[in-house]
């Protein structure tokens, strides 16, 4: 960061700029699947947008970030999908109750006049690891928020990911806690357990312990590899059979961080909502109580682009 910048942060403003960003998907999920079927008088299914909308309100009144961003899955495959045709190919076809709310939970994000995006070809994590180290490089605190573990690797000194239903803040020392050894070296140890939910291979009969076994001793793939002849029986066999396998699992579970995105994290400072609009939106879902909840009491005031000071 420029040092004029830096100091009008730290000594002008007294203040670093907070980014949130936010997995829409996997909060749409959750409340889908927390929250019992829940109907407008006309039958639109809207349990998932209900608790999603909540979750955005309470996120930013309690967190009181600067900037913030909600990032989709795009509905098209991914280029993990033409690495590998069976990622995620297991999964079960969404259920079509959600799959009707997925475009009312993008309107919602528009409704407390928040920043939703996208990008065809990419992943909701690809996107957030695009924006998070965009964001940290300009020495602004990033937090994440997501229940994902795969966006642990994206912790630094600048970036925090906050599982909002744990409660967790996850800091590199926090990280070090978990799993005895830095954020960096997670790529390599989830490559190396695979993950069953998306159906990366990883390595053969390499569960959790033995993954985290593999990463003390040798700290990474590539040195497993220049390592391999310390190995030992079944295990040696395996990695020796199985390279071009763990290096396909890495390329799967490695977060793309330089996505093409048509905004950056400037452009995603958290403004007021506009009541006509939040309150049309509520109105038309039926969400009656909420109505009552949101529309009185105190909204986020809209803050000022630190950066438009510097003009």
């Amino acid at each position: 960061m420029a040092p004029r910048l830096q100091w009008l942060l730290n000594t002008t403003l007294n203040h670093t700029p907070k980014f949130f960003i936010v997995d829409g998907n996997a909060y749409v999920h959750r409340s889908y699947h927390g929250i019992p079927p829940l109907s407008t008088s006309q039958g639109e299914p809207v349990n998932a947008v209900y608790g999603f909308i909540r979750f955005l309100w309470k996120l930013i009144r309690e967190q009181s970030p600067d900037y913030c961003v909600v990032c989709f899955d795009h509905p098209a495959p991914t280029f993990r999908h033409a690495d590998f045709p069976g990622y995620k190919s297991h999964r079960k076809k969404m259920d079509d109750d959600l799959k009707v709310q997925m475009p009312i939970a993008r309107d919602a994000v528009r409704a407390v006049a928040l920043t939703a995006i996208e990008k065809p070809g990419y992943e909701a994590d690809d996107v957030i690891a695009t924006l998070a180290r965009q964001s940290a490089r300009d020495g602004i605190e990033t937090v994440v928020v997501t229940g994902d573990k795969d966006a642990l690797q994206l912790v630094t000194d600048h970036i925090t990911v906050y599982n909002e239903s744990k409660n967790i803040f996850y800091t590199p020392a926090v990280v070090r806690e978990k799993y005895g050894f830095p954020a960096e070296q997670l790529v390599d140890y989830f490559a190396l357990m695979g993950d069953a939910s998306d159906n990366v291979p990883g390595l053969p009969g390499v569960g959790e312990k033995t993954a985290l076994k593999l990463i003390h001793a040798f700290g990474s793939i590539d040195n497993l590899f220049a390592r391999q002849d310390s190995l030992e029986g079944k295990l040696k066999a395996i990695v020796a059979d199985n390279k071009e396998l763990l290096v396909q699992s890495k390329r799967l579970v490695t977060l793309c961080d330089n996505v093409v995105l048509d905004k950056s994290w400037r452009e995603c400072a958290v403004q007021s909502p506009d009541r006509t609009i939040l309150g049309e939106f509520l109105s038309r879902y039926e969400f009656t109580a909420l109505a009552k909840e949101m529309l009185t009491a105190p909204v986020p005031t809209a803050k000022e682009d630190f950066f438009d000071l510097m003009k």
